[in-house]
């Protein structure tokens, strides 16, 4: 059910709220990413029945121990690995928000929680569920075993280095032998991440992404980041991973990889005016226990 999403306002000057991310960042030759980059990339759902949906174009920035998401109507989301925080910025509606990572897995199994789906034990780091990963290098001209030609021709399109990029698969391994494709990626041989930025990007998936996947939802995030560490830390032009149901899958693709001479300090500081505001994963939790305790005294909850 969708909910109605209120504004809380806290009063506070937003101009100076991000001043120590500001300084950090500008400290790009440090971090986890320590040679900035950008990549700009799109998600394409191919459903079962072969209908598809293709997103705005996103661009991330790579600098210091951040990462630094813009989106096409100009609001951007922070990443930050020292701090352990998300940082959403709106111009738009002239707000901005700051959630830890702690603060947001817990609230986002809490919310799953109160709508009354199952919820999964928190993972970290490499606890993932015990289930056999093959990954294998099929080498250059290879055919996509997930992904569709069209998504592999758009991520080399006028690239000619892209056109023998490494294609890595990571295959699930059954009890009797037999395997099948997990996820399948391209890489830019070019731009890596290196072993720390690795570790992070996978704790970040695994701990805020993936709190409430669960054992079998946690294996297209495993099978990626073995994927990744498999090819040396290059950054992926092609993701793809099928659906649950097998039928369907989801591709991200990357339009373009590019150095920068320095991380775009600019994209950490919140415009001057803005006001900070509750984060939209508190609101929905506020909003749902709200509707809990009001089942409950209408009688549509037991107390036990």
């Amino acid at each position: 059910m969708k909910r109605p999403m209120r504004v809380f306002v806290i009063s506070f000057a937003a101009a100076t709220a991000l001043a120590a991310v500001a300084a950090r960042a500008q400290q790009s030759s440090a971090g986890l990413f320590p040679s900035p980059f950008l990549v700009e990339h799109q998600v394409i759902v191919t459903d079962p029945d072969g209908g598809s949906f293709t997103s705005d174009p996103v661009v991330d920035h790579y600098g210091g121990s951040m990462i630094v998401s813009v989106r096409s109507d100009g609001s951007r989301l922070i990443v930050d690995f020292a701090r352990r925080e998300l940082t959403e910025i709106r111009p738009s509606s002239g707000t901005y928000s700051v959630i830890s990572f702690d603060r947001m897995t817990q609230l986002t199994r809490d919310l799953q929680r109160l709508e009354g789906g199952p919820v999964a034990e928190p993972k970290r780091g490499g606890d993932g569920p015990e289930i056999e990963l093959r990954v294998a290098d099929s080498g250059p001209g290879a055919t996509p075993a997930i992904a569709s030609a069209d998504a592999v021709a758009r991520a080399t399109a006028g690239r000619p280095k892209l056109a023998v990029a490494r294609r890595v698969e990571v295959d699930r391994v059954a009890d009797d032998g037999t395997s099948e494709p997990v996820v399948e990626l391209w890489f830019e041989p070019d731009v890596r991440f290196g072993a720390p930025a690795l570790d992070a990007i996978e704790n970040f998936e695994v701990e805020v992404l993936g709190a409430t996947a669960g054992a079998e939802g946690l294996v297209p995030l495993r099978a990626t980041a073995e994927a990744r560490r498999f090819a040396g830390g290059a950054v992926p032009v092609v993701s793809a991973r099928r659906m649950a149901n097998g039928a369907g899958r989801i591709e991200d693709v990357a339009l373009r990889v590019e150095r920068l001479d320095a991380f775009p300090t600019d994209l950490v500081q919140v415009p001057e005016g803005l006001q900070r505001v509750a984060h939209p994963i508190e609101i929905m939790v506020a909003h749902a226990e709200q509707e809990a305790e009001l089942r409950r005294l209408m009688g549509g909850e037991v107390e036990r």
